[in-house]
C-alpha cells in the first residue's frame, strides 16, 4: 500500500524573494486544438522479476535504460525498452556505492547517471557516476514563521517531482500548512505571495522559493480547489525555462528560470469529473473531504517536455475506468487519450513513448507500457 501523506506533514525549511508575477488567464489561440491521434494501442511490457517492495519511482534515460528505484530497499535497478534487467545498483547502507536516505520523498536520475535523493527532513543525498557520495542538510536563514519568501515557511509537496539544473542546482516541489501562512486561514496573501518551487545549491546548501502565486481559478473557488493547490513541472531541454501546471486548470505555463510566467497555453482535459467538495479547516468533515477529492476526483498531473512535444497526464475520477493523457505539440493540443489510471509519461525513444513502472501486486510483477506516435 503506498504511504498517504496528503494532509499530515510537517514543517520544512528556504530563503530569497522575487518580484511579484501574475499568472495570466488562458487564451486560447486559433488551431491550438488539432486532434488527429484519436487512439493509440498500448503494449504492457512486463519487467524481468527483480527483488522489490512494489513502491518506488521510475524514469527513462537516453541511453534507452528504464530505471526504477525502490523507496524501501534502496536498489536502482535498470532495463532496456523491450524489460529485459540489466543492471542494480546501490541499496540501503553507509558504506561505498550505499544509499543512506531510507524512504525518499523525492527522486532524480540525470542523463549522466548521477542520482539525486532528497529525504524527508532537511536532508539531501548525491551520487555521481564516479562513485562520490555528498550527504548534507539544506541550510537556510529564516526571516520569520510566517513569512512567504522564507524556505522555513514550507514543507515537501507530496508531488515527488526533482530535477537538476546545471552542475549546482536542486529542484523540487513544495507546500505550505503553516499555521501563520497558509490557503485556508489566510486565503487572499496566501494566492498572491506563497511559493511552489524549492531550489538547493548543492555547493553552498542554500535553499531559495521561486514560482510565486496561483492563477485567477483558485481566487474564485480556494476551498474547493485547495486539495489541489500543487504544480507538475517540467524543465525545457537546453534551455533555462520551465514549464508550470496547476492540479486545478488547464493552462500550461512557459516560465523564465526563476518561475515567472511568460506564455501560456494548453486545453481542459475530457469527461473530468470536477465537482470539488470544500475544504474550509484542517479538522474533521474537512479532512476526509480533501481526501475525497484526492482520491475520487479529477484533477492535472504530470508534466513532461520532449523536444516539440508536451505530454501531461490527468485523472479524471473514480466515474471513469480510465484516467487521461494530453500529447502537444509546438503547443497545439493533437492527442487526448484514454490511459490505464495512474498513467504518466517517463520517456520517448524515436516514435515508442514509454510510460511509468507499476506493480502489479497479486503476479508481483513491474510493468510498464509502451506505445508508438503515428
Amino acid at each position: 500500500m503506498k504511504p498517504c501523506r496528503y494532509l499530515f506533514v510537517f514543517l520544512l525549511l528556504v530563503g530569497c524573494s522575487l518580484q511579484e508575477q501574475k499568472w495570466p488567464n488562458i487564451q486560447p489561440s486559433p488551431g491550438a486544438r488539432q486532434i488527429r491521434i484519436d487512439s493509440v494501442t498500448l503494449d504492457k511490457v512486463s519487467l524481468d522479476s527483480v527483488y522489490c517492495s512494489g513502491i518506488g519511482f521510475s524514469c527513462f534515460t537516453t541511453s534507452l535504460k528504464i530505471c526504477y528505484f525502490d523507496r524501501y530497499l534502496g536498489y536502482l535497478y535498470s532495463f532496456d525498452i523491450d524489460g529485459t534487467f540489466l543492471d542494480r545498483k546501490y541499496g540501503l547502507g553507509r558504506g561505498p556505492g550505499e544509499v543512506i536516505i531510507e524512504n525518499p520523498f523525492g527522486f532524480y536520475l540525470d542523463e549522466a547517471g548521477d542520482l539525486t535523493l532528497l529525504g524527508n527532513g532537511l536532508d539531501v543525498e548525491t551520487h555521481s557516476v564516479r562513485g562520490d557520495r555528498d550527504y548534507f542538510m539544506i541550510a537556510y536563514q529564516q526571516n520569520g514563521s510566517d513569512a512567504s519568501n522564507d524556505y522555513s515557511t514550507y514543507t515537501h509537496s507530496i508531488m515527488p517531482e526533482v530535477h537538476t539544473r546545471g552542475d549546482s542546482e536542486i529542484l523540487y516541489c513544495l507546500f505550505c500548512e503553516n499555521p501563520k501562512f497558509n490557503m485556508l486561514n489566510h486565503t487572499a496573501k496566501f494566492l498572491e505571495e506563497a511559493y511552489h518551487l524549492a531550489v538547493i545549491d548543492k555547493n553552498t546548501h542554500e535553499g531559495k522559493v521561486i514560482v510565486k502565486g496561483f492563477p485567477s481559478k483558485y481566487y474564485e473557488s480556494p476551498y474547493q480547489l485547495f486539495a489541489f493547490s500543487y504544480i507538475h513541472y517540467d524543465l525545457l531541454p537546453g534551455s533555462d525555462k520551465m514549464l508550470v501546471s496547476f492540479e486545478g486548470t488547464p493552462e500550461l505555463y512557459l516560465c523564465d528560470s526563476r518561475g515567472r510566467p511568460q506564455h501560456v497555453f494548453g486545453s481542459p482535459g475530457k469527461d473530468m469529473d470536477q465537482d470539488y467538495l470544500p475544504v474550509n479547516s484542517f479538522r474533521g468533515e474537512d479532512v476526509k473531504n480533501f481526501r475525497r477529492n484526492r482520491e475520487t476526483k479529477g484533477y492535472y498531473g504530470s508534466v513532461k517536455v520532449y523536444g516539440r512535444y508536451v505530454f501531461r497526464s490527468y485523472k479524471k475520477g473514480a466515474v471513469s475506468s480510465s484516467d487521461g493523457l494530453q500529447i502537444y505539440e509546438d503547443e497545439v493540443l493533437i492527442a487526448d487519450l484514454d490511459v490505464p489510471k495512474d498513467f504518466c509519461v517517463i520517456g520517448v525513444s524515436g516514435k515508442k513513448v514509454i510510460s511509468n513502472i507499476q506493480f502489479d501486486e497479486e503476479a508481483e510483477q513491474l510493468y510498464c507500457y509502451e506505445f508508438e506516435m503515428e
